[in-house]
């Protein structure tokens, strides 16, 4: 009975782990992007386009290209399959912070500070839309299809981690 519980226990645990880091890098993410923001009405697009947004383009790189291949390879395994979600969840963070950044530098340049506000209104995702609606309003299709599929991948990458980190937390608990 007592190793029914620890095992239990323990799947949950890869679940709270995983709800806990999520939580963390969103409000970490909050308090970059805030920066950000600040750095941006001080020192202007430029700097934050030029200094800031390749950094966390190389950060959203090796999450893709490393990262995502690693953790999907370990989903395959059984006793993996947790970590697996786990790395899959975090990098959707990472490559999500990415997208954000780009669409307020997208949406600054193309709509300007009004829409920006009202984009950080809606919990600071807003600015993701607005900026694809500017570009297609602005004709840039490239510039919009590529942020919808970054968007895609985002949320697919987040809702593949979570099923596979819960599908490992059912496995594990005792009938």
């Amino acid at each position: 009975m007592e190793k029914e519980n620890s095992q239990g226990n323990s799947a949950s645990g890869i679940k709270d782990v995983v709800l806990g880091l999520g939580g963390c890098l969103v409000f970490i993410a909050i308090a970059i992007g805030g920066l950000v923001l600040l750095i941006m009405f001080l020192r202007g697009t430029p700097w934050i386009a030029e200094n800031f947004y390749p950094w966390t383009v190389l950060a959203a790189k090796i999450a893709l290209y490393f990262v995502v291949p690693t953790c999907s390879v370990l989903a395959f395994f059984r006793k993996g399959r947790g970590l697996g979600g786990l790395g899959l969840c975090l990098s959707s963070y990472v490559i999500g912070f990415s997208l954000w950044v780009w669409s307020l530098i997208v949406a600054y340049s193309l709509a300007g500070v009004f829409w920006i506000i009202v984009g950080l209104l809606f919990a600071g995702l807003g600015v993701i839309p607005i900026a694809m609606v500017a570009a297609a309003l602005k004709a840039q299709w490239s510039i919009a299809g590529q942020m919808l599929l970054g968007l895609v991948v985002v949320l697919a990458l987040r809702a593949i981690g979570i099923f596979l980190v819960e599908s490992d937390a059912r496995r594990d608990v005792p009938k």
